[in-house]
């Protein structure tokens, strides 16, 4: 999914990976569009809620880097819209 509405009706309120096992112990990186670093994980769990260190991110478009020690990499867009319920 490229979509995340975290707004606390439990639908799409995190950044979903569709098959975890895919990217198991690669490196998932998130950044804002002037390219700070905004999560970062070895170990990722649906868990990208749309904060960085507790703060709430603004409405936007994300950035994310999915880099692999099999040299596969994958990158994309995550639009983050806090919709209301």
């Amino acid at each position: 999914s490229n979509i995340c509405t975290p707004n606390g009706d439990d639908k799409n309120d995190t950044w979903k990976v569709s098959d975890l096992s895919q990217i198991q112990g690669c490196t998932v990186q998130i950044f804002n569009r002037w390219g700070q670093l905004m999560f970062e994980t070895n170990d990722y769990q649906n868990n990208w809620n749309g904060t960085k260190d507790g703060e709430i991110l603004p409405d936007g478009a994300y950035y994310y880097v999915i880099s692999c020690a099999d040299e596969r990499e994958y990158q994309g867009v995550i639009n983050l819209l806090r919709l209301k319920k």
